[in-house]
């Protein structure tokens, strides 16, 4: 393809950094360390208490696991040196359209988006349509949502691979015309955002008008202590997705607004500091998650004392309190009963 004199810069760097792009790094590099901390930490507690065992946490799960991911690319691509021009032979093309095009990392951001949209609907239906939700909504096709969302994800990126690669060892973007360029954009942001945003806004407008007319029609009769416990913790979990949803739209929206205006002619620096600083916000969205749970998702804070409790106790070893309660072997320890905290549940 001949290359047009309105292309995108590539997302690889080649010259050097002034000042503020190393300033810039510094902030990336900072964000990812804690994405990886952060969102590794989500994780273990996910995995490690059982009573948080459910289908919207395991895409909560996900969606942690592809942030902590995502984190480690940024900093890997952001502080492994690259030397000019590339020295790879056959495979400089290779490494242009697959590292230095930041295919890996866009593509998980990509399917982040993604993977909001799939809880939102999961959490829509449960609460809208419950009876539904309960003979359809199993573990296995949380799951292969979740592989729908990663091969999404990558799916939407392709055109960055495609229309990268190299020439003397440099890495260069070729679109077939500026028209293919701007329809791109439009694509993207309409996929990528206006589409995303426009099914969550309408699923949790939705889902507040259900949830407070369930509350009325509590008030007007005389429910049990279980029943009004379930309402408040669906309650808590669709208010901490809203936050969440709520966060993504501040995050994404200024550069998709730049973006816009440069798909519509209006000139827009897309290597100046105003679109850099808009990318910086969509690298804090793979941050903000974790503390959005640590300090509302009430399930989630519940599992953090759980997780850190249990792991007190098995880290300081009991004494026995008697010979008798010696056995051959070791150590005769009472059996740990079930409590009601620790069972599955799926609110």
């Amino acid at each position: 393809m001949a290359a047009t004199n309105d292309t995108l810069p590539d997302r690889g760097s080649q010259t050097p950094l002034s000042l503020i792009d190393k300033n810039l790094d510094i902030c990336r590099g900072v964000i990812a360390v804690i994405g990886m901390l952060a969102n590794g930490f989500v994780i273990y507690v996910f995995l490690r208490v059982r009573f948080l065992r459910s289908i919207t946490n395991l895409f909560l799960i996900n969606q942690s696991a592809i942030d902590c991911l995502c984190s480690a690319f940024l900093v890997a691509m952001k502080f492994i040196p690259i030397s000019w021009p590339l020295q790879f032979g056959a495979f400089n093309d290779f490494i242009c359209k697959i590292w230095v095009s930041e295919y890996l990392m866009y593509g998980l951001i990509v399917a982040s988006t993604m993977n909001l949209v799939c809880v939102t609907i999961e959490r829509y239906i449960g609460i809208v349509y419950p009876l539904f939700h309960r003979g359809y909504f199993t573990d296995r096709k949380a799951k292969i949502m979740i592989v729908f969302v990663w091969a999404w994800g990558y799916a939407c990126e392709l055109v960055w691979m495609i229309v990268n690669g190299a020439e003397d060892g440099i890495c260069m973007m070729h679109f077939p015309s500026t028209t293919y360029l701007h329809f791109n954009g439009f694509w993207f942001i309409t996929v990528i955002f206006i589409l995303p945003v426009t099914i969550m806004l309408y699923a949790y407008i939705h889902m507040f008008i259900s949830l407070r007319h369930k509350n009325i029609n509590i008030a007007n009769v005389e429910a049990s202590g279980r029943t009004v416990k379930m309402e408040k913790a669906r309650r808590n979990v669709i208010k901490t997705l809203a936050t969440v949803f709520i966060m993504y739209i501040i995050c994404w929206l200024p550069e998709q607004a730049m973006y816009f205006q440069y798909c519509v002619g209006i000139p827009v620096d897309l290597t100046g500091i105003k679109f850099n600083v808009a990318l910086l916000l969509i690298n804090c969205n793979m941050i903000v998650n974790p503390f959005i749970y640590t300090i509302q998702y009430n399930q989630f804070k519940q599992g953090v004392r759980t997780a850190f409790r249990q792991r007190t106790t098995s880290a300081i070893a009991p004494l026995p309190a008697n010979p008798a309660d010696v056995e051959q072997g070791g150590i005769s320890l009472p059996k740990r009963t079930a409590t009601s905290t620790e069972s599955a549940s799926n609110i």
